[in-house]
Parts: C-alpha cells; structure tokens; sequence
C-alpha cells in the first residue's frame, strides 16, 4: 500500500503543476484505469497529459524531469465522488497525497456557494485539482423560488424548478445531487423528482443521491424511488449500505437487485466508503421542527452505528 500511495502521490502531483512540463516515469506498474491487467512500462507526461508510454527502460524526453518509479504502481488520478468542501478556501494538498486529483462537489442535496460566481473565482485563482459541480436539490428548489417545507409543487413551480435545473447544467453543473433524508429533499415526491429526472435525462447528465434510507427493510424501495426519477438515465447511489443488514448474502442480494435495474435500461450505478459507522447530521434526527416527522427510535438506532 505504502508503494502504491508514492506512486499515486507523484502523479498527482501533475495535477498542480508542480512538475516540469514534461516528465517521464521510468519502469513503473502502470494501471491504466481500462480495467486491463498490470503491465510495466514508462510513461512519458508532456503538459499534463500522457505524451507516450513505452516498454520498461525505453522512454526517451529531452529536458524531461525524469521519476524513477522502481516497480511501483502509476495510475491515473483517483476520483473522490463525494466531497465535502471549498478548494477556493481550504486546501486540498491532503486529497493530492492520496492520489485523488478530481473531487465532487454540491452533495447530498446543497450547493449553496457554487454558483456562476464561484466557477468565474475558480477559472481565475485556479485549484489545485479538478472538481466535479453538482448541483443541490435543496439550492434548485431555492432558485426556483421553492421554500424548504413546500411538500406537493404546483404545475408552475415544477416548470421552475425544470427552467432553474436546465440553466445550472448550461452553466456547467454535472447533475443533481440529493438528500432524500433531508430536508427538502424528504418532503419531495414522485411528481418533483420525475420532473427533475426528465430534465437530468434529456441532458445526459447524472443524478446522484442520499437515499431516503439504508435500512435493511427498506433499501430496495429506496432504489426504485431513485430509478424512476430516469428510468433511461444515469442514476448513481452515494455511499451505498444496508443498515442492520444480515451479512454478505443480503450485500449479494442488493448488488443483484441492482444489476436488475442495469438491465432493465438504467444506467445505475453506486459508490461505498471504507467505515463502517454513518455520520449524519444529529438534526437529521430531529423528531420535529424544520426537519422531517420521523420519531426518534429509528433515528437513534441509525446513531448507535456511529
């Protein structure tokens, strides 16, 4: 692991350009990221992207920075797909460490802050890697003119709520992201969703979402909510789990379940993270107020993980 994360480390340093503008990798492990098995080789980056790849002790630069990979492992830069925070404010040297050089932002239903404004800041300061903008269900509602607990949109705040959704993706958003345990995400229903699903669809852009629950009981419902949003579209499920779930045999039955949906059309994906307790926000909890009427008991099972 310690290989891999030096390996990972240096080209990821390309992302910053803190290395000459052209660089040659000599007898590294290259994983190319095609799903394609190891091979070594030498790798020859000229302005940021792969000028050349050659066999083991073959590569040849004039004026290159040359890294001597020694057998470790080179491999593109890894993609975070959820993000939490601002690059224009806090650095993100530590994510580069681990070899992550593209980051997703606008999560779990709020992207208050990336606007047209943020985009022109970043073009202009530049990061330190490249970020992924998704754009939050609760900040659309909010541009919409759609306050936190309207439940059932009329006709003329779904159009919108659509009008609102197509302009953040013509200014460069990737998708939607929600947070169906959240509010507002959890006073939407099927009709809102639908009418956000269409619009992600007919762009070929991407919805990405906090489930309205990871509960063993309820998981597969929570899916099918997410899958008729763009029963032909990119749907993607952030931090996939089953809370209280019976082993690896109910993790089968789920990844399952979901190449059903692949197959039906569906272009579903999913990511998991690597710990086992949940962090939510402790207001989620919350058994009344501006948050969603759950009673407290299941609530409290769910922090028990943690």
């Amino acid at each position: 692991m310690r290989r891999l994360i030096t390996a990972l480390a240096a080209s990821a340093l390309l992302a910053s350009s803190a290395l000459a503008d052209s660089t040659l990798f000599t007898n590294a492990q290259i994983v190319d990221g095609t799903g394609a098995e190891a091979f070594m080789g030498d790798v020859l980056v000229t302005d940021g992207l792969i000028a050349e790849i050659y066999a083991p002790g073959e590569g040849k630069a004039e004026n290159a920075a040359v890294i001597h990979a020694k057998g470790r492992v080179l491999a593109p830069g890894f993609i975070d797909l959820h993000t939490h925070g601002d690059p224009l404010k806090t650095s993100f040297a530590n994510f580069l460490a681990m070899g992550v050089t593209t980051v997703t932002l606008g999560m779990d239903g709020s992207s208050d802050g990336l606007d047209v404004d943020w985009k022109a800041r970043a073009g202009t300061q530049g990061l330190e890697l490249n970020v992924i903008p998704m754009t939050g269900h609760g900040t659309v509602r909010q541009m919409a003119g759609i306050g936190d607990g309207v439940r059932a949109l009329t006709s003329a705040q779904k159009d919108a709520l659509k009008a609102a959704m197509a302009q953040e993706l013509a200014d460069g958003s990737f998708g939607l992201s929600m947070g169906l345990e959240y509010v507002p995400g959890v006073y939407s229903d099927a009709a809102e969703m639908k009418a956000l699903g269409d619009v992600i669809t007919d762009h070929d852009a991407i919805i990405m979402s906090h489930m309205r629950s990871e509960d063993d009981a309820d998981v597969e419902d929570a899916i099918d909510e997410l899958v008729a949003m763009a029963p032909t579209g990119r749907v993607h499920i952030s931090h996939l789990k089953v809370v209280y779930g019976k082993g690896e045999d109910r993790a089968d039955d789920l990844l399952a379940f979901m190449e059903g949906k692949r197959a039906s059309g569906t272009k579903l994906s999913a990511d998991i993270y690597p710990m086992p307790p949940a962090s939510p926000a402790s207001a989620s909890c919350s058994p009344s107020g501006h948050y969603h009427q759950r009673t407290i008991k299941p609530c409290a099972r769910s922090v028990r993980m943690s």
